[in-house]
């Protein structure tokens, strides 16, 4: 599998985690990988976040991409946090 679709999964699963799980209004700044494996065609890819650090603006946050027998990539990715806006 392309290396260009392993870090959209990251990059996703990064999103994801900030504004799914812990429902900040995110963007990403920066996304490091780490590309252990080939990704084999065919077979189920999984990939988890993890919370690793927040401070007053930014959260750093850590993916992984794996199948039952190998780990395909790591990667560590830094999303900042969106002000709101007032209204009224």
């Amino acid at each position: 599998v392309h290396g260009g679709i392993i870090a959209t999964l990251v990059d996703e699963s990064i999103s994801f985690f900030g504004r799914g799980v812990l429902k900040k209004d995110v963007r990403t700044m920066r996304v490091e990988i780490v590309f252990r494996k080939q990704a084999p065609i065919g077979e189920r890819l999984r990939v988890e976040a993890r919370l690793q650090e927040e401070k007053s603006r930014k959260l750093i946050i850590t993916a992984r991409v794996y199948t039952d027998k190998n780990t395909i990539a790591e990667a560590t990715g830094t999303l900042y946090k969106v002000k709101q806006r007032r209204t009224g």
